[in-house]
């Protein structure tokens, strides 16, 4: 069975004898406060070999390169784009 799991980001690394543990957070919802950082909450860890950690490595590498290459690729609308009036 496939799980999944939302996370804002990842909170801290460890590698403990050729094990990166990887503990996810995601952001704690209510009043923002200027200045700031929100809070956090854990909500779990990925464990994976240090082969799966340079595999992930190369495989966000290669997405980033895409997202780049799209974002590149298209032309922002500006808002009289967007919108024409009648």
């Amino acid at each position: 069975m496939k799980e999944r799991m939302y996370a804002d980001g990842i909170e801290s690394i460890s590698v403990v004898d050729g094990v990166a543990r990887l503990e996810l957070f995601v952001f704690k919802s209510g009043e923002k406060k200027e200045g700031v950082p929100p809070e956090h909450v854990p909500v779990g860890e990925l464990v994976m070999s240090m082969n799966g950690v340079v595999r992930l490595y190369d495989g966000i590498g290669r997405m980033i390169e895409d997202i780049k290459k799209r974002q590149s690729s298209t032309k922002p609308l500006s808002g009289s784009e967007n919108f024409q009036a009648s």
